[in-house]
């Protein structure tokens, strides 16, 4: 498919201005943005159920941890490639063949890398190794075309590509136990994989005509995709690397018996979690999308969601609180092991990351991507200072979740006032808010 040439931008963005739809088509979007992570996330959840009963302890604990570092790996993808494709004109042949250029080399190098690390390590065979860089590659790829789909706001089209990646991975795990004398490590990435491969093929067809095609003959632009893309990328990483530093400390200076309980709490206010992560890809993509409009306006669109989605979040997570002592059976054997001050905790977390988020969001489409970055990783050092501080001076690990929150919460409020000042702040294209 042609692409028009009078799109010379490289941050432009498929959409050349405001998209104004009714106001019943947007909150369908929008509820399609918080139902999506949730279809991920109970794909992700029933294959490590299965995990856990099909391979033992030690089986789910390697199937964890190797999905893990997939997911490590697809948040630099995530970044480089999927927040890059949000922001610049992919209309544009030379983008386009710049992300191209970049998914294969990311996808292919990642791959590579995750193999040859699990056999080198000799915690995986060769064949383990091989399908794990087989799944990883897959898995990006499937990734890339999960953005694309939301940066075009087709999220309900997710639901329908994540459904279809779990019901083809769990049936490939329960025939492989049922008629092949149960099912191994292998077995689970294979699965894996296959169902990431089957969810590409169903992503491809629910893009939009503008985006299924391929460029070439053209130059790529390397540079206009990293000089976007390797900031957000960075800033992907950072979180999930903060939460394994956090993890670390308090299982190597407590005990691993506390991080455990200290997780379960995690679990129990995940649903909320899902909630401000979907309205975040929603947000992200409905910022790129109005680009021109004036940043003061999208500035108070931003404050107003902040306010609403932390209110929520907080009232969600008092709700959950007092019903720790008849939900938390669901989660440990009696219920005890739930600790409800830590529940208030991870909820307080929550709604702190609902006030960075939509300011980062906005930040980062207005190309302030750089900044964004410093205060992430400002706010992800000091979370780890502080948690280390308060677990090695005999505090209680109960207080890791509002350490992380207030860290969090500063952030928001240091994005909000430092990057979203209308008469500081060039938009994308070199004009003023």
């Amino acid at each position: 498919m042609a692409a028009s040439g009078e799109q010379n931008s490289p941050v432009r963005g498929s959409v050349p201005g405001p998209v104004r739809g009714s106001a019943s088509s947007i909150s369908w979007s929008a509820t399609g943005a918080v139902v999506a992570p949730f279809s991920q996330a109970i794909g992700s959840f029933v294959l490590q159920f299965l995990a856990l009963r099909y391979l033992g302890i030690e089986g789910f604990g390697a199937y964890a941890l190797l999905f893990g570092v997939i997911v490590v790996a697809t948040s630099i993808v995530s970044g480089l490639i999927g927040d890059s494709l949000t922001v610049l004109d992919r209309s544009d042949p030379a983008i386009r063949a710049g992300l191209q250029a970049w998914l294969a080399v990311t996808a292919g190098g990642l791959a590579l890398t995750l193999a040859v690390g699990a056999w080198a390590s000799g915690r995986l065979t060769g064949p383990q190794s091989a399908a794990l860089g087989a799944c990883t590659a897959v898995f990006l790829v499937e990734d890339a075309l999960r953005r694309t789909l939301m940066a075009s706001m087709r999220f309900w089209s997710l639901v329908v590509v994540d459904i279809t990646g779990l019901v083809v991975a769990v049936g490939i795990v329960v025939a492989v136990q049922a008629t092949a004398g149960g099912a191994t490590l292998t077995t689970f990435i294979v699965a894996l994989a296959v169902g990431q491969a089957f969810a590409s093929v169903v992503a491809v067809t629910r893009l939009a005509s503008s985006d299924r095609w391929v460029a070439r003959g053209v130059r790529p632009d390397l540079v206009a995709v990293w000089k976007y893309g390797s900031w957000r990328a960075f800033q992907q990483v950072l979180r999930p690397t903060m939460l394994t530093g956090v993890r670390v400390i308090v299982t190597v200076v407590v005990s691993l018996a506390v991080f455990g309980e200290l997780e379960a709490a995690r679990l129990y206010v995940a649903p909320a979690m899902l909630v401000v992560g979907g309205v975040a890809s929603y947000l992200f993509a409905s910022y790129a999308r109005d680009r021109i409009t004036p940043l003061g306006s999208l500035r108070r669109r931003a404050d107003r969601t902040v306010v609403v989605l932390s209110a929520a979040t907080l009232v969600l997570g008092v709700v959950a609180t007092a019903l720790v002592p008849h939900l938390g059976e669901l989660f440990t054997d009696d219920g005890n092991g739930l600790d409800q001050i830590a529940v208030f905790g991870w909820s307080a977390y929550a709604a702190a990351t609902a006030a960075v988020t939509p300011y980062g969001s906005l930040a980062a489409v207005r190309g302030r991507q750089a900044a964004v970055l410093a205060i992430r990783a400002i706010e992800s050092f000091a979370s780890i200072l502080l948690v280390l501080v308060v677990v090695t001076s005999g505090g209680s690990v109960v207080l890791v979740p509002f350490v992380l929150a207030v860290a969090a919460g500063v952030s928001g409020l240091a994005m909000r006032l430092l990057l979203l000042d209308t008469n500081a702040v060039p938009g994308p294209t070199g004009e003023l808010g």
